[in-house]
């Protein structure tokens, strides 16, 4: 796109990978839903289609629909199409009942596991070893009586008495099961039934990315990019399901021989969440400061674009070792403190990442969600492929030219390789 020209990215046959986009959203009685061919909506204005469409938004037989949809055709006929014309119509007349409340009520009333050690058993999986332990929770590596091994993550018993606490612990495998990707952990269901409260999931062997940036301080620019790549595909499985997974960071993020899995949907957001009856207060922030987006951290709306905002920061350390903003961030309040924030550029930590890297980073790190890239397949595109809008051509923020420096360094030398040639001869 930086020639300002539309072309196909992707379509049936184009590569040999389909990835397909979709959009999950809440039904209500009453929707009406129009699909068309560009015969017909590239012939017809939008509010030429409203005012076609507005008596079917009553009461009315199924019927009726067929009529309206000749009259959408007919009409985009008329303004001159010759393409083909199809048009469909499809009104919801009963969306259901949300699901998720199946499984809080199928287990809310299951007590919380005893203490678990190497050795002790429970619904036919036995405890190897204890992988993660925090004041939430408790994650341990499992193993049933064919040898298949899992990760069994279990409630911390000082939330007991805690209703809201529960029903969040619950949901996680609701919204973890709901999730289809390569690079997200899959959620297991239990061969025998439980009869405590906890989930499982499969055990992925391998470091996360907080022990190698631990051990290694900083990646090659090359494993950074695949590894934000692989990321990027498994959120996206998230946002297609309208969930938002709110705690992108390192110790999140398992690194395995068959490629990067995200973990733990212990601050995960489901737009279907907020319309399951419940009479419970559910805790609004979650995630980790330093990687959280500032309208998280503001109590704004937040959205895919949030997501972005951490893949930013994630990608920003595994390049440098440091947070873009720096110590500055976590101290953040209001919207005046995020706008004195300085960012500093990936490539003046670590000379060896691209300018044009480092503007792809830049974007996804834009304070304004507005300002971030509008799909994470742009951001990934970005990361992966030089744009010309951030090629070393553009100016930094005060004005001055960004490569200035190296450009004085080369000149710097040819110089000195000029008076050492003088010398000798």
């Amino acid at each position: 796109m930086g020639n300002k020209q539309r072309y196909l990215a992707r379509a049936l046959g184009i590569d040999t990978m389909l990835d397909v986009d979709f959009h999950q959203l809440d039904l209500q009685r009453g929707d009406l839903f129009v699909l068309t061919t560009d015969g017909v909506h590239e012939w017809l204005t939008s509010q030429e289609l409203v005012d076609i469409l507005r008596p079917c938004l009553g009461h009315f037989q199924v019927g009726s629909l067929d009529p309206l949809c000749r009259v959408v055709a007919e009409r985009a006929r008329t303004n001159g199409s010759t393409d083909n014309l199809s048009v469909q119509l499809v009104k919801i007349a009963n969306p259901g009942e949300p699901v998720a409340g199946d499984l809080l009520a199928s287990v809310s009333k299951l007590p919380f596991p005893p203490p678990l050690a190497p050795g002790l058993k429970i619904d036919g999986w036995t405890v190897q070893r204890e992988l993660h332990a925090s004041s939430r929770s408790e994650v341990y590596l499992v193993a049933d009586t064919h040898g298949r091994r899992a990760a069994l993550k279990a409630p911390s018993a000082n939330f007991q008495d805690d209703p809201a606490y529960i029903e969040r612990f619950i949901l996680e495998e609701w919204v973890g099961s709901r999730i289809n990707s390569n690079h997200v952990v899959r959620v297991l269901r239990p061969s025998e039934g439980r009869t405590f409260l906890y989930y499982l999931t499969e055990y992925v062997a391998g470091p996360t990315l907080g022990q190698l940036l631990r051990e290694r301080t900083r990646l090659s620019v090359v494993d950074a990019q695949n590894i934000i790549t692989q990321v990027i595909s498994g959120l996206r499985a998230f946002h297609r399901r309208d969930v938002l997974h709110q705690d992108i960071k390192p110790d999140n993020i398992v690194y395995s021989d068959d490629g990067i899995r995200i973990i733990d949907f212990g601050s995960c957001h489901s737009a279907g969440i907020g319309e399951i009856r419940s009479r419970l207060s559910r805790e609004a922030k979650l995630g980790t400061r330093h990687y959280s987006a500032p309208e998280y951290l503001l109590d704004a709306p937040v959205s895919a674009a949030s997501d972005q905002f951490s893949l930013g920061v994630l990608l920003y350390e595994l390049l440098t070792g440091r947070h873009p903003f720096g110590d500055g961030y976590g101290k953040c309040l209001t919207e005046a403190d995020f706008a004195r924030l300085g960012y500093t550029p990936a490539y003046q930590l670590n000379p060896l990442v691209p300018v044009w890297l480092d503007g792809a980073i830049q974007r996804a790190l834009s304070v304004d969600p507005a300002r971030r890239y509008p799909a994470l397949s742009e951001f990934a595109q970005d990361i992966q492929k030089p744009n010309p809008a951030y090629d070393g051509r553009r100016v930094g923020s005060a004005g001055t030219d960004v490569l200035l420096p190296w450009k004085l360094a080369v000149i710097l030398l040819l110089v000195i390789n000029l008076l050492t040639l003088l010398l000798l001869t």
